[in-house]
C-alpha cells in the first residue's frame, strides 16, 4: 500500500519532461501554506535544505494542489533556481519519500502548547492586547476544539499551563514588511519577551502552534496557515473569530478545505472551495468539524468517543447528530472504492453520512482516505455548497467528478429525522468490503 501511495505522489505529479543539464536537486522538509481569501485559497511551498535555508518552490502553471502533500514531508525536488535576485526555485518533479496520513495522538488527542501574539507597528496599534486575546481564546477557540474533540485536545500555555495558551502583546520595528513578512520580528519581538519561539518534539518547553494576530492589513487574505504537522503558524488579518482562526488552526492540523459539488454525469462537476455550508473547513461562521475530518484526527472510533463506523451491508442505519452531545454512533461511512482492488493505483474513498442537529439535516461528503479535504456532495439542485439529503431523497453515488470512478456503486435516503437521531437508508450493489457489519449499528 505504501509504495502504491508513493507512485500516486512521486515524480509523476508534473510529467514535466526531460530536465534540462542546468536543473539542481533539493532534499529537505516540505512547508505547505493556504492563503484563504474570501472566495478562493492560494497555496505555497518552500522546502528547507539540511542547512537551514529555506527555498521558495514555483510549481508549474498546470500543477493542481495535491492534499497528500502536508509541511513536514521529507521531498526530493528537481528543478531550475530562477536567475531573478530572491528567485523561486521552479520545480519540474517532486519525489515525496515519506507520507504522512495522519498526524500523531500526541498532537491530535493532546494539551497542544500554544503562543498568541497581538503584533503591532509603531504607527498602527494591534487588534487585540494579550488579555482581550486570552479572554477570547478561552471563551471561544478552546471551547470550539475541546467540544469538536470531545476533550480529547485543547490549547494550553507553558507559562500559563491551566489557560487556553500564552499571551503576549509584540510591536515589530518600524519598516517591518506587513502581512505574512513580518512573522520574523514578531518572533523576535516575543523572544526578548522571553518567551521560547523555538520547536522541539524532544523538548516540552516548545510550542506547538503560533498564532499571530495582525492589524488589518492590505493582504487580502482573511488568514493563512500552515498546513500539517508541528510547529505550525497561523496569521490572523484583522478578524478575531472562529470563523479564522478555528478554520486556520484546522489547516495546521493537517486539514484542508471542506468543498462542495455537485452531482452530475462525467467529469468536471461544478465545485465550491469553501462550499461545505456545515463546515468550519468550509470557512463558514458557526461550522463544525465533519466526520471526515474528526475520522481523521482521531476524534472518533476510538475507545470512549463517538463512532462513525465502517458499514458493509444494505440496510437502514440509525445514527445520532454529529453536533449533538454524546458518545454513540455518530454518522456512517461506506466505503466507494474495493481497498482490495490494485488496478489503477486506486486510493481508497469513502462517502462519510451525518445528521447535523442544528440543521434538522443529513448531509453527504465524501473523503480519501489520505489527506484530502472532505467534499459535500451536491444533487443536481444547481446551487454549489446548498444541498442535503431531505426525507425521501436519494442519493445515487455512482460516477460524478474525481478520478478513479467509485467501483462500489451506493444509494442512500433519508427515511426519517426525529430531533437528534436519523434513519438512514443504505443500498450497496454488493455486500461490502468487510465480512460482517459492526454489532453495536442499529440495523432495522
Amino acid at each position: 500500500m505504501a509504495n502504491r501511495i508513493l507512485s500516486i505522489l512521486a515524480v509523476a505529479l508534473f510529467l514535466m519532461g526531460a530536465a534540462a543539464p542546468s536543473s539542481t536537486e533539493i532534499e529537505g522538509e516540505l512547508q505547505v501554506i493556504i492563503k484563504d481569501y474570501p472566495t478562493r485559497a492560494e497555496y505555497e511551498y518552500s522546502v528547507k535544505d539540511a542547512k537551514g535555508q529555506r527555498h521558495k518552490l514555483k510549481m508549474p502553471a498546470s500543477y493542481k494542489h495535491d492534499k497528500n502533500l502536508q509541511s513536514g514531508q521529507k521531498v526530493k525536488v528537481k528543478g531550475k533556481r530562477s536567475r531573478a535576485i530572491g528567485g523561486e526555485f521552479e520545480v519540474e518533479a517532486l519525489e515525496v519519500s515519506e507520507v504522512i496520513i495522519a498526524l500523531p495522538a500526541w498532537l491530535t488527542r493532546a494539551p497542544n502548547p500554544t503562543l498568541v501574539m497581538c503584533v503591532s507597528w509603531p504607527n498602527q496599534p494591534a487588534p487585540c492586547t494579550a488579555a482581550t486575546a486570552k479572554t477570547f481564546f478561552e471563551q471561544t477557540i478552546n471551547p470550539f476544539f475541546i467540544g469538536q474533540s470531545q476533550g480529547a485536545m485543547r490549547l494550553v500555555g507553558i507559562k500559563d499551563p491551566t489557560g487556553p495558551g500564552d499571551f503576549v502583546a509584540v510591536t515589530v520595528p518600524d519598516g517591518t514588511p506587513v502581512c505574512d513578512g513580518s512573522l520574523n520580528a514578531a518572533m523576535q519581538a516575543a523572544k526578548a519577551q522571553g518567551y521560547n519561539t523555538g520547536f522541539d518534539p524532544a523538548f516540552p518547553q516548545g510550542y506547538f502552534r503560533f498564532v499571530y494576530i495582525l492589524p488589518g492589513q492590505p493582504c487580502a487574505w482573511n488568514g493563512l496557515g500552515t498546513v500539517g504537522w508541528y510547529g505550525g503558524f497561523t496569521i490572523v488579518n484583522g478578524e478575531i473569530s472562529c470563523r479564522v482562526i478555528c478554520h486556520e488552526l484546522g489547516h495546521n492540523l493537517g486539514l484542508a478545505h471542506s468543498r462542495s459539488e455537485q452531482q452530475c454525469m462525467g467529469y468536471g462537476c461544478p465545485f465550491s472551495e469553501y462550499g461545505d455550508f456545515t463546515d468550519i473547513m468550509g470557512n463558514t461562521p458557526g461550522g463544525i468539524m465533519g466526520g471526515y475530518d474528526r475520522d481523521r484526527l482521531g476524534w472518533v472510533n476510538q475507545p470512549n468517543t463517538p463512532q462513525i463506523p465502517t458499514i458493509a451491508q444494505s440496510g437502514d442505519y440509525t445514527i445520532e447528530a454529529l453536533d449533538a452531545p454524546g458518545s454513540g454512533i455518530k454518522g456512517i461511512k461506506i466505503a466507494s472504492t474495493d481497498p482490495t482492488d490494485s488496478a489503477g493505483g486506486i486510493v481508497p474513498q469513502f462517502v462519510y453520512v451525518t445528521l447535523r442537529q442544528g440543521r434538522g439535516q443529513v448531509f453527504v461528503h465524501r473523503g480519501y482516505e489520505y489527506g484530502s479535504g472532505g467534499w459535500l456532495q451536491g444533487y443536481n439542485n444547481g446551487e454549489t455548497g446548498n444541498w442535503s439529503l431531505e426525507p425521501g431523497e436519494v442519493f445515487q453515488l455512482a460516477h460524478a467528478a474525481w478520478l478513479p470512478p467509485p467501483t462500489i456503486p451506493i444509494s442512500i435516503r433519508t427515511k426519517s429525522i426525529s430531533g437528534a437521531t436519523a434513519i438512514i437508508s443504505v443500498q450497496l450493489q454488493s455486500g461490502g468490503m468487510v465480512p460482517n457489519a459492526p454489532s453495536f449499528l442499529t440495523v432495522n
